[in-house]
């Protein structure tokens, strides 16, 4: 998936708006969990490296959300919605950068060694 087409679904997982309970649904996970989650990837703005915004679109992120809302998730969603939430509350009303975050989160769901 290239980064045009990345955009593109991220643009989609912002406007939907059954995905939250679909995934909740799915996975059984709590929808305020699931929504927490949406914020935080797809609408907040962070301290990233080069500054305050919204993160990039990432293929592999979109694809993720994709599986989970039609029911085909892998053990590695899972593990991406725990990181992603954990690093939310990391993040949450406390101005720390994404980069630190983002390394204690991994430090309990490292999402990337699923992968």
């Amino acid at each position: 998936m290239k980064k045009e087409e990345a955009a593109r679904h991220y643009e989609k997982i912002r406007i939907a708006s059954d995905d939250i309970k679909v995934i909740s649904r799915n996975t059984g996970i709590e929808e305020s969990v699931i929504q927490r989650v949406k914020e935080h990837v797809f609408y907040e703005e962070h301290i990233l490296y080069d500054g305050v915004r919204k993160f990039d679109p990432q293929a592999d992120m979109a694809v993720a959300w994709k599986r989970l809302t039609d029911n085909e998730f892998l053990q590695s969603d899972l593990i991406l919605l725990q990181h992603e939430y954990v690093e939310s509350l990391i993040m949450r009303g406390v101005r720390v950068p994404y980069s630190e975050a983002h390394a204690m989160a991994d430090k309990i769901y490292d999402w990337y060694s699923f992968l």
